[in-house]
């Protein structure tokens, strides 16, 4: 089975990565490849998807939003609260939807606002090919269909934290050099080839979307944190996947 992961840029920039994995005995890294360069915006989506698509993947793991919160659309999404100050800014309802406020539950980590300065226009581009690609079911609950080529929204930090029994180390931007092999060592059992992740992941970028990829793989192998089944109804906009594992022995 294959596992595409992506690490998906905004329109204009170097930053996309993509990772499709192969499960063998092991996992096997096929391939870790930034896009295809492409000034136009259009073709800049399709290409990226040509690009997948071609694997015939069993799953797509993006680490970027579905969505963004619903009262920016005008619609309405059953409120998910934290269980703490009314303040945090997590519980702004415009800011952060529902999946936000899950994976803070869950991990203590808190995702960037989908439509806020930082990734916003990374959002925008995720809305636009899961318009331009229907024969991709992009899911937005907690919810899986076997049956269907489906896409899902994962968060690597979130994955990591799974991995650990402390806090994620900070592995960011020109702070990767520094822990690179340290974060490798949280993945590599899982893959056949180990030298090939430290020959190919360079970047921080490279790492998450390795992540993504095997986060693909955990969820549909182990499953993935649901919320309570009371709960599970509220979550109509967005959902981020958070795959079930066990802490990685001596992390």
């Amino acid at each position: 089975m294959i596992y595409a992961g992506v690490d998906l840029g905004g329109w204009y920039g170097e930053k996309t990565r993509i990772a499709i994995l192969e499960k063998r005995a092991k996992l096997s890294l096929l391939a870790l490849v930034p896009e295809a360069s492409e000034r136009e915006y259009e073709r800049r989506n399709a290409r990226l998807m040509d690009y997948i698509l071609g694997y015939g993947p069993s799953l797509i793991a993006f680490d970027a939003p579905f969505a963004i919160p619903t009262p920016l659309t005008g619609g309405e999404e059953p409120f998910y609260p934290l269980e703490t100050s009314t303040q945090h800014e997590l519980q702004n309802p415009w800011l952060y939807d529902n999946s936000a406020r899950f994976v803070y539950e869950k991990s203590a980590l808190k995702v960037m606002a989908p439509a806020g300065e930082s990734i916003g226009k990374l959002t925008a581009r995720m809305l636009h090919l899961q318009k331009e690609f229907p024969e991709v079911d992009f899911v937005r609950t907690p919810c899986l269909d076997p049956e269907k080529l489906q896409a899902i929204e994962v968060y690597p930090k979130a994955t990591l934290s799974q991995l650990l029994t402390e806090r994620v180390p900070a592995y960011k931007g020109a702070k990767f050099g520094a822990v690179k092999a340290r974060m490798i060592s949280l993945i590599e059992g899982y893959f056949e080839d180990e030298t090939a992740l430290y020959d190919l992941i360079r970047t921080d970028d490279d790492f998450d979307a390795v992540v993504a990829a095997l986060s693909g793989y955990l969820v549909k192998e182990s499953g993935f944190v649901k919320p309570e089944s009371e709960d599970m109804a509220k979550f109509t906009n967005s959902f981020i996947f958070i795959p079930k594992t066990d802490p990685v022995k001596g992390a």
